[in-house]
Parts: structure tokens; sequence; C-alpha cells
């Protein structure tokens, strides 16, 4: 039996079909998040892959989308049109969601008890999701 499973599939070019496919608990975590993301700009969800791997979700309100570049899984490189000016990564909420995702795996980490998972098998989700948004404020010059 799986818990709080979500897999994403992304498209790899403009007419390809994105998908999200998980188990009841990492769905209704992935609203959980959206619902914390509409409510108050950012969200953050700890789910993962049927391997037994975890990984953080950040989950973003940008309230114009316009600008921000076009993500496709696999981009070599990436043509991107004059209004496309805005990285993913420095939106105005994207800090705030690594921020949740970062206290939702610390919050995991925390409560788990009885069964291993990843968490207790070894990774550190607080230290290692507070060292992620470092890098990734380090690799973004430095987004606030």
């Amino acid at each position: 039996m799986s818990d709080y499973m979500l897999h994403f599939r992304s498209p790899t070019r403009f007419d390809d079909i994105a998908a999200i496919v998980g188990d009841r608990k990492g769905l209704e975590r992935l609203r959980d998040a959206v619902d914390v993301a509409i409510a108050r700009g950012a969200g953050g969800a700890l789910l993962f892959c049927s391997d037994g791997e975890g990984y953080a979700l950040a989950v973003a309100l940008e309230p114009d989308m316009s600008e921000v570049q076009t993500s496709y899984s696999g981009e070599i490189s990436p043509q991107r049109s004059k209004r496309e000016r805005v990285p993913m990564y420095a939106v105005h909420n994207f800090r705030a969601a690594l921020h949740e995702a970062a206290i939702a795996c610390s919050a995991q980490n925390a409560t788990n008890t009885g069964s291993m998972t990843p968490i207790q098998s070894g990774m550190n989700a607080s230290a290692e999701h507070h060292q992620m948004v470092r890098r990734n404020n380090s690799e973004c010059g430095g987004v606030k």
C-alpha cells in the first residue's frame, strides 16, 4: 500500500500531455498545499515517488503568469518569447514556497513514528531542504 505518493509528468513540448498521478493521500496533500498557496501565496508538501524517495513540493501563487517563462521537461536550448522574462524561481512567492516545503519536511520528520521512511532512513529533511533553499537562492542571484 502506498502513502503520500505523487508523480508529475511534465510536457516535453507544446502539444504533449502533462499528468499528475497519485494515491489518495498524495493527492490530498497536493490539494492542501494548493489551498494554502491560494489563501496565503505559498504552500508546500512532502511527497514520495513510488520508489520511496521523498521530495519537497513548493507551490507558489503568481497572480500574473504572462511573463513567467514556459518550462518544458528536457529542454536543451529553450526559445523564449519576448514576454517570458521571469524565470519560475523568480516569481514573487517562490522563496516563500520553498520555505513552506522545508517546513512540511521538518514537520513530517518530527512526527514520523513506526514505519521507516526515506527521512528516517537517512534524509534529514530540515537540513536538506534548508540547504536546497539556500542553494536555490544563491543560484537565483539572491532572490529575496
